[in-house]
């Protein structure tokens, strides 16, 4: 359990799971116009941490789910086009193997015959 944080008593408070949560959504008006102007995370944080009880972690999580709408990885695809996303990254690697007749070396000693000359 955690004790109240500079109140100087040995009280410990007991903590629900989700209190932090419903703190941050009791504040969300004022952190997301906060965001919207284009306040840094961290000094948003700054303000309202002592009300949330929430690390900056979970606070920056939050964020994102509620304010955002980004996932982890749509934040890294943003910029990408879609038909880019659909694409392997090395599409020779996939292809089935094409069936080619073998090259004659230049530097061989063997003679060519009139097939491979015309």
């Amino acid at each position: 359990m955690d004790q109240t944080p500079g109140k100087g008593n040995d009280i410990p408070v007991k903590r629900y799971k989700g209190e932090g949560r419903v703190s941050f959504l009791a504040n969300l008006d004022s952190i997301r116009n906060e965001v919207e102007a284009g306040w840094p995370l961290q000094a948003v944080y700054d303000r309202h941490k002592d009300r949330l009880n929430i690390q900056y972690m979970q606070f920056h999580r939050y964020v994102r789910k509620y304010i955002t709408g980004e996932t982890p990885r749509q934040k890294n695809m943003k910029g990408m086009d879609q038909a880019d996303i659909q694409k392997p990254k090395h599409p020779e690697k996939f292809s089935p193997p094409t069936k080619e007749a073998p090259k004659k070396n230049l530097n061989d000693a063997t003679p060519l015959s009139d097939s491979d000359l015309f």
